[in-house]
């Protein structure tokens, strides 16, 4: 998936310690807003691209994330119906947040 976000905090603090905190708040805060582990996933963010916003001190920020299985759930997963259900799961989450904001 991908996330857009804006963030008034400077590009320059947001990549502090090589950006590993910020990446672990933004794998943290998907995780917990779709409730990734109580659906048996675990949030991976490969990739996070910041640019200066336009408006002074702001940050623009696109994340892509991955929702892989954890292990319990992939040995409970017996084929596609399994695997679509799940996805159904993380789509329905993924668009509560999105509309609660």
């Amino acid at each position: 998936g991908e996330l857009k976000i804006s963030i008034d905090v400077g590009r320059s603090e947001l990549e502090l310690g090589r950006g590993e905190p910020f990446r672990r708040v933004l794998r943290d805060g998907i995780g917990r807003s779709i409730d990734a582990d109580a659906m048996g996933f675990e949030v991976l963010v490969p990739r996070i691209a910041m640019t200066d916003a336009e408006e002074g001190g702001s940050t623009d920020v696109v994340v892509q994330f991955r929702l892989r299985p954890t292990a319990a759930t992939t040995a409970a997963a017996t084929g596609a119906r399994e695997a679509d259900r799940a996805n159904e799961r993380v789509n329905a989450a993924l668009t509560r947040v999105m509309d609660d904001g």
